[in-house]
């Protein structure tokens, strides 16, 4: 038995037309609400005091770590 077969078409779209009203309902509730909801003051920012920097990042010693055998038989049995 296939979906399609299991139920009249014209019925899902009612049922999907439903849904859409419902959820359309709710939107504009939740829209209501978070309109009265109280907003936190804008930040202030440094937009217009932009921060510079002339020193370099200095550089990090390369780290020397050991490979484990159980990771290398893992990334050969993936091949």
């Amino acid at each position: 038995m296939s979906l399609l077969n299991s139920r009249p078409l014209s019925s899902c779209f009612r049922e999907a037309e439903k849904w859409l009203f419902v959820f359309a309902d709710r939107q504009a509730a939740f829209n209501d609400l978070m309109s009265k909801e109280l907003k936190s003051p804008k930040k202030q920012t440094n937009e217009h005091n932009l921060i510079t920097c002339d020193t370099p990042t200095p550089e990090k010693p390369k780290q020397d770590f050991e490979v484990m055998d159980e990771d290398v038989d893992y990334a050969l049995s993936l091949v």
